[in-house]
């Protein structure tokens, strides 16, 4: 069975196309035109999410603010359904506003179309939010998939029925009888489809039409399940996958059309089962406690032992693959696989029964956590990117890793050690609302005497500045700084003063802040060779050091920071530091040099979606071209306030921040006069992510002819 999952995100490429379904896809056209709601139910295999991406992307023109995607299936905990929705969104939003008011204010002067697939585990939750959204927002539609309708005011349900199946021939010996009632029969069509996928160059023989009619029919016309009996012609006929499923049937002790359509679908999926080898069955198992998708080094650590050895696991992956039991996309240059929700719940109930689910769900956390402290002692040097890209395709496991821990009342400590561990992942993916949750959840249920404590605060300080909450951010900080003087924690006393010199500076006392920052140095003592702690600390006091007048001081500062960083392949906090001498060297007149290192800056922010480093990127480069290129000036402030809108400005509030962009702004607009200088903001507030940053990267005069042109 080939990969027909949807694309997260915006709808970017085309979905494969769908057999059947004219009439559902109708309906939801249909619906869609009469209600600004409408769900999708069905039993599980039906085709519900592949009938919602079609529909989705035939029904873009109607939605130009945007057709978005969210897939729901791997979020566990309904609090983070906002959070969730934000991201897809593309939504950075740092502050402490409810993410449920960031949602609705974001989207109330769009006409746009969210997707919501597989909300039957979050539905109260998802209902909750699906009526604040469309209230809120008189444009929006949703589009739900699900088992059960959400029952909110307004909703159109449109139950999507198995595909129909044709009737069997009145007389077996009639001549093409068969053949002529599965003419055009999409249950047929779909199954002979996916046996082309599995057999390349499969022909159906004239005798075989019957056996393929009757198949259809015992399989209640269940897409997933007809795709799984199709795989099978690798190895058997057509005859063969019939006999041994009515086999199966008659096991059940029950007429088969007095069964319900989803006992034939798990009936379908345990045939499956029975026909892997034992090995395949017991990874299949112990792959359910995945979230998401998973690599092959996930696997090998999860779900080995005496009884499954690392060895194997790759082969008994592709025996999984083989069988549409897995499916795979490429991360990179990593493969990943997937169990689709339906069978991930069977594999689930075969752990259960093998009395091995507490065990692989702490093999499971154990491993989340090993990859996040793996993560941040590497973190600093030439896999930075590497890591991020990893965890951001490994956010889900991560999730429940944490979520689990969470859940278990002797394993709060690890949630503080794994949650704390992500700090920079946290930072750098604009997830600081998720970690500081995780880390203020953790804090609660762990031992006042627990190891981990100090650091979990020091981060939730940075995680808090982040967010533009400076007294939270002092607050952690004081309480991390007070807990490693009563342990003697030199290292956490320097983070705690770091954060909190940090939160000064942003605040306005740049004098405090970085003589907080010195004495944080002198912490932190020599510079170990792999933290990037002390290299970041001197960055800030770079920044304090600038905020006061101190420019030659700042220089020295920052550079050697932005050194250190070069010297070890770090990219993230070394873009910083080209932003940040951009900024300096703007102050001092060179605008030639402010442009390049704000550049430079902005090609890895852009690698790594650092919204808030990209702003501070556009309105640095605003500032420069204000002198000799008002229009262009005017145009990035606009694409920068978009951003900062998305972001929810906590960075913006800074007085050294606002005072650049008010600078850039009182000269364009000066040069321009109020309306032409309204009007080319309007322009670049009018731009996707992309289409703005190729403009700043651009030279000056070439973007000016460019745009002119």
């Amino acid at each position: 069975m080939t990969e027909h999952g949807p694309v997260p995100g915006r709808l970017p490429a085309e979905p494969n196309a769908l057999v059947g379904r004219a009439r559902e896809l109708a309906q939801v056209s249909t619906s869609l035109k009469a209600s600004r709601l409408v769900t999708l139910t069905g039993v599980g295999g039906v085709g519900k999410s592949r009938i919602a991406l079609r529909a989705a992307w035939n029904a873009r023109p109607a939605y130009p603010g945007g057709v978005w995607l969210v897939e729901l299936g791997a979020l566990r905990d309904g609090a983070l359904l906002p959070h969730t929705i934000g991201a897809v969104l593309g939504l950075a939003d740092q502050t402490v506003r409810p993410q449920t008011d960031v949602l609705a204010e974001y989207l109330a002067d769009r006409r746009a179309l969210l997707v919501l697939d597989g909300c039957e585990h979050l539905r109260p939750a998802v209902a909750d939010l699906v009526r604040v959204l469309l209230q809120a927002a008189p444009e929006l539609a949703v589009l739900v998939t699900g088992r059960q309708a959400l029952s909110v005011p307004g909703e159109r349900r449109i139950t999507v029925p198995p595909l129909p199946v044709p009737d069997l021939p009145d007389r077996p010996d009639r001549p093409g009888g068969p053949g002529l009632r599965a003419s055009g029969n999409e249950a047929v069509a779909l199954f002979l489809a996916r046996a082309a996928d599995a057999v390349p160059g499969f022909v159906l023989g004239a005798h075989e039409e019957e056996t393929v009619v009757r198949l259809c029919r015992s399989l209640d016309g269940i897409p997933l399940a007809l795709e799984l009996a199709a795989v099978r012609l690798r190895s058997m006929t057509a005859a063969d996958i019939l006999t041994r499923l009515e086999d199966r049937f008659s096991l059940l002790g029950t007429a088969h059309a007095a069964l319900p359509r989803h006992q034939t679908l798990r009936t379908a999926i345990g045939w499956s089962h029975e026909l892997c080898t034992p090995g395949e069955r017991l990874l299949w198992a112990r792959l359910s406690v995945f979230t998401g998708s998973l690599d092959l080094d996930a696997a090998e650590a999860v779900c080995t032992d005496e009884r499954l050895p690392p060895a194997g696991v790759a082969e008994l992956l592709a025996g999984l693959v083989d069988k549409s039991i897995l499916l795979t996309c490429t991360d990179g240059d990593r493969i990943r696989f997937r169990l689709l929700d339906t069978v991930r719940e069977y594999g689930a109930g075969w752990l259960a029964s093998l009395g091995e689910e507490r065990t692989l769900r702490r093999r499971h956390c154990d491993h989340y956590r090993d990859l996040a402290l793996r993560c941040e002692n590497e973190w600093y040097g030439s896999g930075q990117l590497a890591w991020y890209q990893r965890l951001i395709s490994e956010h889900p496991n991560v999730r429940a890793a944490l979520d689990h821990c969470l859940s278990d009342p002797d394993a709060a400590g690890e949630c503080l050690e794994t949650a704390a561990a992500l700090w920079t992942f946290w930072i750098a993916s604009g997830s600081m609302r998720e970690g500081r949750r995780y880390l203020e959840r953790a804090l609660e249920r762990a031992s006042p005497d627990d190891p981990a404590r100090a650091k979990a605060q020091w981060v939730c300080s940075y995680l808090a500045i982040g967010q533009g909450d400076l007294a939270a951010a002092a607050a952690f900080a004081e309480q991390a700084g007070l807990l490693a003087i009563r342990t003697g924690d030199r290292r956490h006393l320097a983070c705690a003063v770091q954060f909190n010199a940090m939160a000064l500076a942003l605040g306005g006392e740049a004098e405090r802040g970085g003589e907080a920052m010195s004495v944080a140095q002198a912490l932190h003592g020599p510079l170990p060779p792999a933290d990037v702690l002390p290299v970041m600390a001197m960055g800030m006091r770079a920044f304090a050091l600038n905020a006061c007048g101190a420019l030659d001081q700042a220089v020295e500062m920052a550079t050697r920071s932005r050194a250190l960083c070069h010297e070890s392949g770090e990219l993230w906090w070394r873009s910083y530091m080209d932003w940040l001498l951009s900024m300096i060297w703007l102050d001092a007149g060179d605008g030639a040099r402010a442009a390049r290192l704000a550049r430079a800056a902005l090609e890895v922010k852009a690698r790594f979606r650092d919204l808030v480093g990209i702003a501070l990127c556009l309105e640095t480069l605003a500032a420069v071209a204000a002198g000799h290129d008002a229009v262009r000036a005017a145009r990035l402030h606009g694409a920068a306030e978009r951003l900062w809108a998305v972001i929810g400005a906590p960075c913006l509030s800074a007085p050294q921040f606002l005072a650049l962009h008010e600078r850039g702004e009182r000269i364009a607009r000066a040069a321009l006069g109020d309306g032409s200088y309204e009007r080319a903001v309007g322009e670049g507030d009018g731009w996707e992510l992309p289409e703005a940053i190729a403009y700043a990267m651009r030279e000056e005069g070439r973007a000016h002819s460019e745009a002119s042109g």
